[in-house]
């Protein structure tokens, strides 16, 4: 029977609700068996997962194997951590008085703890097993409580964990039971039924913003809450009548809508939002998937508790199709869940770090390396960054079959300033070519590393290659030639295919085409320069090309 059949029937005897929407890929043992009850919080980086143990552990699983191994138990934190984030190629570990940072970039399996800093003052402490702690692009922030007041603390998101600024949050006997950053704020449920907006734009001075009800959160166990497109998504709250039930919260109005149906998302420990659905740990009845339209939500898939894979789920975490959930059995289950995202793999090396593009710059948090003065015409697009890799390697690009049809445009991108990049660039020029893309030359500017931090002193020239993938065509695969230090993949999802186009306005106003008089709607082209001389050396005047010792290439991380 072919193996994919045979995971099918699998998971229709296991009971599977959904068809595809939860596909048990594994289970695995949470080890030691002293860390009872299971992980709390997990984060994913790279090829690791990290749980937070309820037995006061912080442990290290390689997820790059089947099933997932325990390679190392951070058993020396002799405390609790209630939470846990990534970032800059660090961990963050909130703990009862303190938070402390461990370098996750250069060793992942056995992280040295760089520093350990208290939040206010040894006092100060967070409450049982609450997750004060969220991060952005380049800040911590973390709430604790002491004399009866709650307290935001701001630090900057490195190794330093450099104090910026304390801020007392209103509210006698409240503290904080999740919070989660958006788009220049925070969000923070108190205990005290009350959700509070923080502006942290400016760090150093942050303003509190307005308070308004929720529905009583200060139910037994967590609650976790999660932020999209000015709704707030609670995983329980406490409304009479209802029992504990998820709830939507609309940000602007404070509108409550209590998610009721179905009656299996009750009591529900962690949320998660991914590829338009959402995700519940729901302690007494398993693992479900909802999936919300105007004015509804229904129920696309729910896996009961069984005792092993479900078993009185406590925290789960979503990366791209992959779903990892620990249970109180001490048992972690792997699912694989639908995406309608377009993909990127790299065939025979590591998992590509994924980042939004907010700005004019994105850091790989593995490698440390950037791109920066990225177009602002790449604003929204996602970005797929690779760190080294080797000849025999591939690079395969997917865009999946969506509800709207919606093509997916790729843009590669990596340094190549022939022929000083020749022998770091992957052979990826032929290669881009031969599979059908376009070259351009308005791709960011490359930023290595240099002793662990990026090396500003030498941003360096990229090529950038283009290609319109339609929903649900095969995936285009480019072979890699030789060695390569940095490549990213950039992918927008386009709205409509140019050629599609049956009129001139409507080509005219999407900004991925162009109207022809004689041809039609077509793609965009992408900018060009006249190729200049290839200088060297350090003469008058700035080279072209300046070529140096490129740096080490250690093989895939």
């Amino acid at each position: 029977m072919p193996a994919k059949t045979a995971l099918l029937l699998l998971c229709a005897i296991a009971g599977l609700a959904g068809g595809n929407e939860l596909v048990l890929t594994g289970i695995f043992d949470s080890l030691p068996p002293s860390n009872y009850g299971g992980a709390h919080d997990m984060v994913k980086h790279g090829n690791y997962l990290y749980a937070a143990q309820d037995g006061g552990s912080i442990d290290i699983y390689r997820t790059d194997t089947s099933p997932p191994t325990l390679t190392n138990t951070l058993a020396d934190v002799g405390k609790y951590a209630s939470g846990l984030q990534v970032g800059n190629g660090l961990l963050f570990a909130q703990f009862a008085t303190t938070v402390g940072v461990y370098n996750i970039a250069t060793n992942p399996e056995s992280p040295i703890l760089l520093r350990e800093v208290e939040l206010r003052s040894a006092s100060c402490i967070r409450s049982g097993a609450f997750r004060g702690v969220t991060v952005s692009a380049d800040h911590l922030f973390v709430t604790c409580y002491e004399s009866a007041q709650n307290y935001l603390v701001i630090f900057s998101k490195n190794a330093a964990l450099t104090k910026i600024s304390t801020t007392q949050i209103p509210g006698f006997f409240s503290s904080t039971k999740d919070m989660v950053y958006d788009d220049g704020k925070l969000y923070a449920v108190q205990t005290s039924a009350e959700l509070q907006i923080i502006d942290v734009s400016s760090p150093s001075t942050p303003v509190l913003g307005p308070v308004m009800s929720v529905p009583n959160p200060n139910v037994p166990g967590p609650v976790r809450i999660a932020v999209k497109d000015g709704f707030l998504y609670m995983s329980t709250t406490f409304v009479s009548g209802m029992g504990d039930k998820p709830a939507k919260i609309d940000i602007s109005t404070g509108a409550v809508e209590v998610i009721t149906v179905p009656s299996v998302a009750e009591g529900c420990r962690d949320i998660e939002l991914h590829n338009s659905r959402i995700y519940l740990a729901c302690v007494d009845n398993g693992l479900v998937v909802l999936q919300e339209a105007p004015g509804m939500f229904s129920l696309l898939a729910h896996r009961a508790n069984d005792g092993s894979s479900v078993g009185k789920p406590k925290s789960l975490v979503v990366e791209d199709s992959t779903l990892y959930l620990s249970n109180n059995e001490r048992k972690f289950a792997v699912f694989s869940v639908p995406t309608a995202n377009p993909t990127v793999e790299l065939i025979g090396g590591n998992p590509p770090v994924v980042k939004p593009v907010v700005g004019s710059f994105v850091e790989d948090d593995v490698s440390g390396q950037r791109w920066e003065k990225i177009p602002t015409w790449l604003a929204g697009s996602t970005v797929h960054m690779m760190a080294e890799g080797s000849s025999g390697m591939s690079m395969k690009m997917t865009c999946p079959s969506n509800s709207g049809n919606l093509p997916c445009t790729f843009y590669v991108t990596f340094h190549n300033c022939l022929p000083c990049s020749s022998a770091m660039n992957g052979g990826f020029p032929r290669g881009l070519l031969d599979a059908g893309f376009e070259a351009g030359s308005c791709g960011p500017k490359y930023v290595p590393t240099f002793m662990g931090a990026p090396s500003e002193m030498n941003p360096r020239p990229t090529a950038i290659f283009k290609m319109e993938v339609a929903a649900g065509e095969a995936p285009v695969i480019v072979p890699v030639m030789r060695d390569f230090l940095h490549v990213s993949v950039f992918v927008q999802n386009s709205g409509q295919q140019c050629s599609l186009h049956h009129d001139e306005a409507a080509c005219s106003g999407d900004a991925q085409c162009r109207h022809d008089a004689l041809k039609g709607c077509l793609e965009k082209p992408l900018c060009r320069k006249a190729p200049a001389p290839v200088r060297t050396g350090n003469g008058m005047g700035a080279p072209k090309c300046t070529c140096f010792d490129p740096p080490s290439l250690s093989g895939p991380r």
